[in-house]
């Protein structure tokens, strides 16, 4: 497109059509003021213009060029971290709502897959699971050895071992009586969320109205937090289903939110 002329600019000395060669330029054209361009030429000066429509055609095409290469790159780049935990665990797809947390916990060194390329996000999550991912997330803290003895069921050695004794010394978790954490019992929702309060102070602030949910239950500030912090929710609009099992992936994602900090703790998913 040819640029417009500038015929009757006021020159330095206040004359028309008498302009300095460099009041063109100052306006970036490149071109004496009070000339036309014609064919890509200032007439007069006899210099190629700058601005000349098969150049500047040139230029856009390339810089599109180079705009669509680099969303290649960064949509290739994306694709990959999108599929890190599933190249990772053969039974995680980046699909699944629980990925996300799964993905967040792994990189954290909070969980690890249960073998052959496998996480189990389906199966159920024992007590000495739940703890045992807390645990990790707390810095993993030394307890006290004299602790340890009064627990008849704590295998020496076992990967929970240090995890669960820290956990009944923290007031974390209750033992199944004096002398028995059950390790390898199935950790129910009122457990989960009763284990993650305790650990995340207590606040006895919020209301439950879970029709299954007694007010005299020791769970029910729990799950009255948990769901005021979105850390879960109810299986149906009057329903918390308090004793029916968690699974890994639901262990982990309630975890995940749990650690979540400012408007991301307010952020409602669904389990």
């Amino acid at each position: 497109m040819e640029p417009p002329a500038f015929h009757g600019l006021h020159g330095g000395d206040g004359s028309r059509g008498k302009t300095s060669p460099g009041a063109g330029y100052a306006l970036g054209l490149g071109v004496h003021a009070g000339t036309r361009c014609h064919g890509g030429h200032a007439r007069g000066s006899g210099r190629p213009h700058p601005l000349r429509g098969g150049s500047m055609m040139k230029q856009t095409r390339r810089i599109i060029r180079l705009m669509i290469v680099a969303a290649m790159i960064l949509g290739m780049v994306s694709y990959a971290a999108g599929s890190e935990i599933g190249d990772a665990f053969e039974d995680v797809l980046t699909s699944q709502w629980y990925s996300e947390s799964i993905d967040w916990a792994v990189t954290e060194g909070i969980v690890s897959g249960t073998g052959n390329g496998k996480f189990s996000p389906d199966s159920v999550c024992s007590r000495a699971q739940i703890v045992t991912f807390l645990w990790r997330m707390a810095g993993e803290p030394k307890p006290l050895e004299a602790s340890a003895e009064k627990f008849s069921d704590l295998q020496p050695g076992a990967y929970y071992h240090d995890a669960m004794v820290w956990a009944s010394e923290a007031g974390i978790l209750s033992g199944t009586s004096a002398t028995t954490l059950s390790p390898d019992a199935a950790c129910s929702r009122a457990q989960a969320v009763t284990i993650l309060w305790r650990f995340s102070g207590a606040e006895d602030n919020y209301t439950s109205y879970f029709m299954d949910v007694p007010e005299d239950s020791y769970y029910d500030p729990a799950v009255a937090w948990a769901c005021s912090r979105y850390v879960t929710q109810g299986t149906s609009l009057l329903e918390f289903s308090p004793h029916k099992p968690c699974t890994r992936a639901e262990i982990i994602t309630m975890l995940y939110r749990m650690q979540r900090k400012g408007t991301e703790a307010l952020q409602s998913d669904t389990i």
